[in-house]
This record gives C-alpha cells, sequence and structure tokens, in this order.
C-alpha cells in the first residue's frame, strides 16, 4: 500500500468514528430536550392552573364583595336590597363571572 491509500483509508476511519460520536451525542441531547419539552409543559399547565385559580379567587371576591354591599345595606337601612340597587355593571359582573348566566 502506498502513502495515499493509507493516508485515505484512515481519514475514512477518523469520519466514520467522528460521524459515530455525533449520532451517540445526538441520541443523548434528544433525551434531554424530550425531558425540557416535557417539563416545559408541565410549567406551562401549572402557570395556567395557578391563573384559573387566581381568576377565581377574583370571581369570589367580587361576588363576597356585592354580597356584604347588600346585607350591609339590608341591616343598616331596615330595607330588602332590590336587584335594580345593584349597578348594571354589578349585574353583569355576577352573572357572567359566577357561572350563573
Amino acid at each position: 500500500m502506498d502513502t495515499t491509500t493509507v493516508a485515505l483509508i484512515a481519514s475514512g476511519i477518523g469520519a466514520t468514528g467522528a460521524v459515530a460520536g455525533q449520532i451517540v451525542a445526538q441520541l443523548f441531547t434528544g433525551r434531554r430536550e424530550t425531558k425540557r419539552l416535557k417539563w416545559e409543559g408541565e410549567q406551562r399547565e401549572w402557570e395556567r392552573q395557578r391563573d384559573r385559580d387566581a381568576e377565581q379567587l377574583e370571581r369570589a371576591r367580587i361576588f363576597a364583595d356585592i354580597k356584604r354591599k347588600a346585607y350591609v345595606d339590608f341591616f343598616e337601612n331596615g330595607r330588602r336590597p332590590a336587584v335594580a340597587a345593584i349597578p348594571r355593571n354589578e349585574r353583569i359582573r355576577i352573572t357572567t363571572r359566577c357561572g350563573a348566566g
């Protein structure tokens, strides 16, 4: 064998090793990326749930405020609270946010 053939064979073996190394590295990278994407999805779902919980707490707070106002009106003024006494935007908020309408 002459030196050119030996050089070509050596470079072919080296290139094959490099390609095999890249394939193995890609397998491990793919596994890591799969785990990372799963974790990110779980984080997004957790944040969505947190936002839904915060929204429900806000709805409950608004409803409790309106209810408290009605009771205060009833006990302080000795009269029955009427739906007409609640501002229109409050009535809309009650029905749309609390699931009644």
